[in-house]
């Protein structure tokens, strides 16, 4: 029998649900993280073949995964090292169709060794990054034929080395 005090206890609790782990940190940053920051933002399109063997965890570094036995300075095509290594000295993405809907700010971790960016006749969209001031050796920025918009930053006024500025026949 069940007496009345146990059809008046309250029903038992269901467990609570495990709690929801962490998500994983970001990827330190790099210029291997950088420039798949990239990768990743391509829209419909996506890099020229050699990336793609690369690992979208950031591991290989364009700089230090060369081709046993072969004379180039970079893994990735179009990136291109100093001739020490261990940095990335341009990069030239010229004319490969890319859909980006926005440059990457995260590029100023390449702090003084990039001295080139060429990226023109692509489909980049948005405005100039105003973080790309602190690339301190840039010589050559070639962004022609995309789809940008806007000014250029007033904190563009530090690039004191840029020679060569392109940005002809852009949208905006």
């Amino acid at each position: 029998l069940i007496s009345n005090s146990q059809l008046n206890a309250p029903c038992p609790m269901p467990p609570s649900p495990p709690p929801t782990p962490p998500a994983p940190p970001p990827p330190p940053p790099n210029p291997a993280n950088a420039l798949l920051s990239l990768r990743s933002s391509f829209v419909g399109t996506s890099w020229p073949t050699a990336l793609s063997n690369c690992s979208s965890t950031g591991t290989g570094d364009p700089c230090t995964a060369l081709v046993p036995g072969s004379s180039s300075l970079s893994y990735w095509t179009g990136v291109t090292c100093t001739t020490s290594g261990g940095a990335v000295e341009a990069i030239d993405l010229r004319g490969y169709n890319l859909n980006i809907s926005q440059l990457p700010s995260d590029w100023y971790l390449f702090g003084s060794s990039l001295v080139s960016i060429q990226m023109s006749q692509n489909y980049i969209a948005g405005s100039l990054p105003e973080a790309w001031s602190s690339l301190s050796m840039l010589t050559r920025l070639d962004l022609g034929y995309n789809d940008l918009r806007g000014t250029l930053p007033a904190a563009w006024s530090a690039l004191s080395q840029l020679r060569t500025l392109r940005l002809n026949n852009n949208v905006g």
